[in-house]
């Protein structure tokens, strides 16, 4: 059995230095010809969910024709972005036709805390909290998902996010800081034990026990045999002995590649992350 969702981690392109990211740093380019097999292969074997990421995956050149192709073939779509693309009229306007749900980040319940660990020139924060207004009232059909990496930088500033937003998301899910090979020194200063976390979660689903949005968590060390990737030079990657590793490529044949995603992949643990994450209802 096969996961219902990939993660599609179109481009490594960011306009934010955020010290703890644990996105793709893979330069190479995809072949759009191949992606289209690849993605029309998977749905007929029943995936019926992307989940686009990056990087910041509103700058790759090609974001709204692959939008507009994974919609053609029947996916459902949820974005992950940064949100800084949403002066683009064109792109604004494309992603509230064809995306199901969008995640944003915040990191703090604190304006400046926020924009300084997402390192951006101008205010995040604000920029984040006004999206959310437009889509709430312009969009309702649109779930929306907050994303919040925990780490010792924070950590004392997380519970009230909910508090401060002026729209209350359908889900909040928090990240217990992961390590890659890119965020290691920022890892090594700032990671957070398993107890620590534990108190967080536990403080937070209290105080928002009244409220309609999920609050999901996601510990460093579940996220082996989770997660199935995409990456943008058409390599399949999976997370294994807490390490990316590449299984094959989009170019694989497909009943091999279905067999190394069976191997490495638990599909049940993968939906449900899924679908805990990008609420339904």
């Amino acid at each position: 059995m096969i996961p219902e969702v990939i993660d599609f981690r179109m481009t490594s392109l960011c306009n934010m230095k955020c010290p703890f990211c644990f996105g793709t740093k893979v330069n190479e380019k995809f072949n759009y010809e191949k992606l289209v097999s690849f993605f029309s292969f998977f749905k007929e074997k029943g995936v019926n969910y992307v989940v686009i990421t990056g990087g910041e995956p509103t700058l790759a050149s090609d974001f709204s024709q692959i939008v507009i192709m994974l919609k053609r073939l029947g996916y459902n779509i949820a974005l992950s972005t940064n949100g800084t693309f949403w002066g683009n009229n064109k792109i604004r306007k494309l992603v509230l036709e064809n995306c199901n749900w969008i995640a944003l980040p915040i990191e703090s319940s604190i304006e400046k805390e926020h924009n300084y660990m997402r390192d951006f020139s101008t205010n995040h924060f604000k920029l984040v909290c006004s999206i959310l207004s437009e889509i709430h009232y312009r969009a309702p059909n649109i779930k929306i998902k907050i994303g919040t990496v925990v780490t010792k930088e924070n950590i004392e500033n997380v519970d009230e996010i909910l508090a401060m937003l002026p729209v209350k998301p359908d889900s909040w899910k928090l990240f217990q800081l992961s390590h890659t090979k890119y965020n290691y020194e920022y890892y090594k200063k700032y990671k957070i034990e398993d107890g620590e976390f534990e108190k967080l979660i536990q403080t937070v689903k209290s105080k928002y026990k009244s409220l309609n949005t999920r609050i999901y968590y996601s510990y460093e060390k579940e996220r082996n045999g989770r997660y199935l990737f995409l990456e943008p030079n058409g390599e399949v990657m999976v997370i294994k002995d807490d390490e990316e590793q590449v299984i094959g490529t989009y170019c694989d044949n497909g009943e091999e590649l279905i067999a190394k995603i069976e191997q490495f992949v638990d599909a049940s643990r993968t939906n449900s992350n899924f679908h805990n994450s990008f609420v339904n209802n």
